[in-house]
């Protein structure tokens, strides 16, 4: 019982930093103070992400086949617009929080470790933002990562 309260507290405290940062905070800032998290959603990915170092399209490919994602990729432009193409938050933290009104400054953490992905794959440096997501309101989560000519 004392566990089940413990978490419950913790899911409350996180949502309402989540919110403060939402509420206080630019876009921008917000991204930026959620980076450093979107680093432990990364070591998640990490196995999948080696295995396609410099194999953007392979990538690509296997996140569509193997997620049902749908991402376009505007080579010219350096552009890549990632749609996780579900009607429900797939992020590990919202899902712990189970249907609590979960802050969408959240969403920061899924764009950037998104762009982070992208970035280690590319060996390039990689900016993510958020365009939708179900947090929000929207259909789903969409994602647009923009890729430098510049190295990491």
């Amino acid at each position: 019982m004392e566990d089940l309260q413990n978490y419950d507290f913790c899911i409350e405290w996180m949502n309402e930093l989540l919110n403060s940062l939402g509420d206080n905070c630019s876009s921008e800032e917000c991204a930026k103070l959620i980076k450093p998290c979107s680093a432990c959603c990364l070591k998640r990915m990490e196995p999948i992400v080696e295995k396609y170092v410099g194999d953007l399209q392979g990538f690509i490919e296997y996140m569509g086949e193997e997620c049902g994602q749908v991402i376009t990729y505007d080579k010219e432009q350096q552009l890549i617009v990632v749609n996780e193409n579900k009607s429900e938050c797939v992020c590990a933290i919202a899902k712990c929080m189970q249907e609590r009104n979960v802050s969408p400054t959240l969403c920061y953490c899924s764009a950037n470790m998104t762009g982070a992905m992208i970035s280690k794959i590319a060996s390039k440096r990689a900016e993510a933002r958020v365009v939708s997501s179900i947090l929000r309101g929207d259909k789903t989560c969409v994602y647009e990562i923009k890729i430098f000519n510049d190295s990491k």
